[in-house]
């Protein structure tokens, strides 16, 4: 345990630098996808007139909360992808931890804004905004197979990303 009190403050730094230019890329990336994303939630999720200044709104906040941890996503994909192939056990294992706490953000985010949306409009439409942002999880990642995602494999490492990381981040 103190190994990981000692290692984490040496991985965060390390790594902030590194996330400065990760960031600003993802930036970019994220600002040419942004407005594609926002015309096929347009197309998908159907509020009624009198809801669609209250889901806009909403669904505004909620990208730019998303789209936050979509940069710290990038990062530890990046640090992933740049590192992995002498990454110590200690340090695979903070990645792994910074992973899974970072989906519970995301999650908690998802959940956080249906359960807005629905107040504000109704079941229908918050269900519409939850499938559409579901998507990247249910259709895209799966593609990020062994294939696909940094794998380290006895001393051989792969690595590829798929076309569609736009919907991650």
């Amino acid at each position: 345990m103190k190994r990981l009190f000692i290692l984490l403050p040496a991985l965060v730094i390390s790594s902030v630098l590194f996330a400065q230019t990760v960031k600003e890329e993802v930036d970019l990336f994220q600002a040419a996808f942004g407005m594609e994303k926002k015309a096929l939630v347009a197309d998908f999720v159907t509020p009624l007139p009198e809801q669609a200044d209250a889901f806009w709104t909403l669904y505004d906040e909620y990208e730019t909360k998303r789209k936050e941890l979509g940069k710290e996503r990038m990062v530890l994909l990046y640090y992933y992808s740049a590192n992995f192939a002498t990454l110590t056990s200690e340090e695979a294992d903070t990645w792994t931890i910074n992973t899974i706490a970072l989906q519970k953000k995301t999650d908690a985010l998802l959940d956080a804004y249906y359960k807005k949306i629905k107040k504000a409009t109704n079941g229908i439409v918050a269900t519409q905004f939850y499938q559409i942002e579901l998507y990247p999880e249910l259709f895209i990642n799966p593609k990020f197979d062994k294939k696909e995602m940094p794998v380290r494999q006895e001393g051989h490492f792969f690595s590829y990303y798929g076309e569609d990381m736009a919907m991650i981040c």
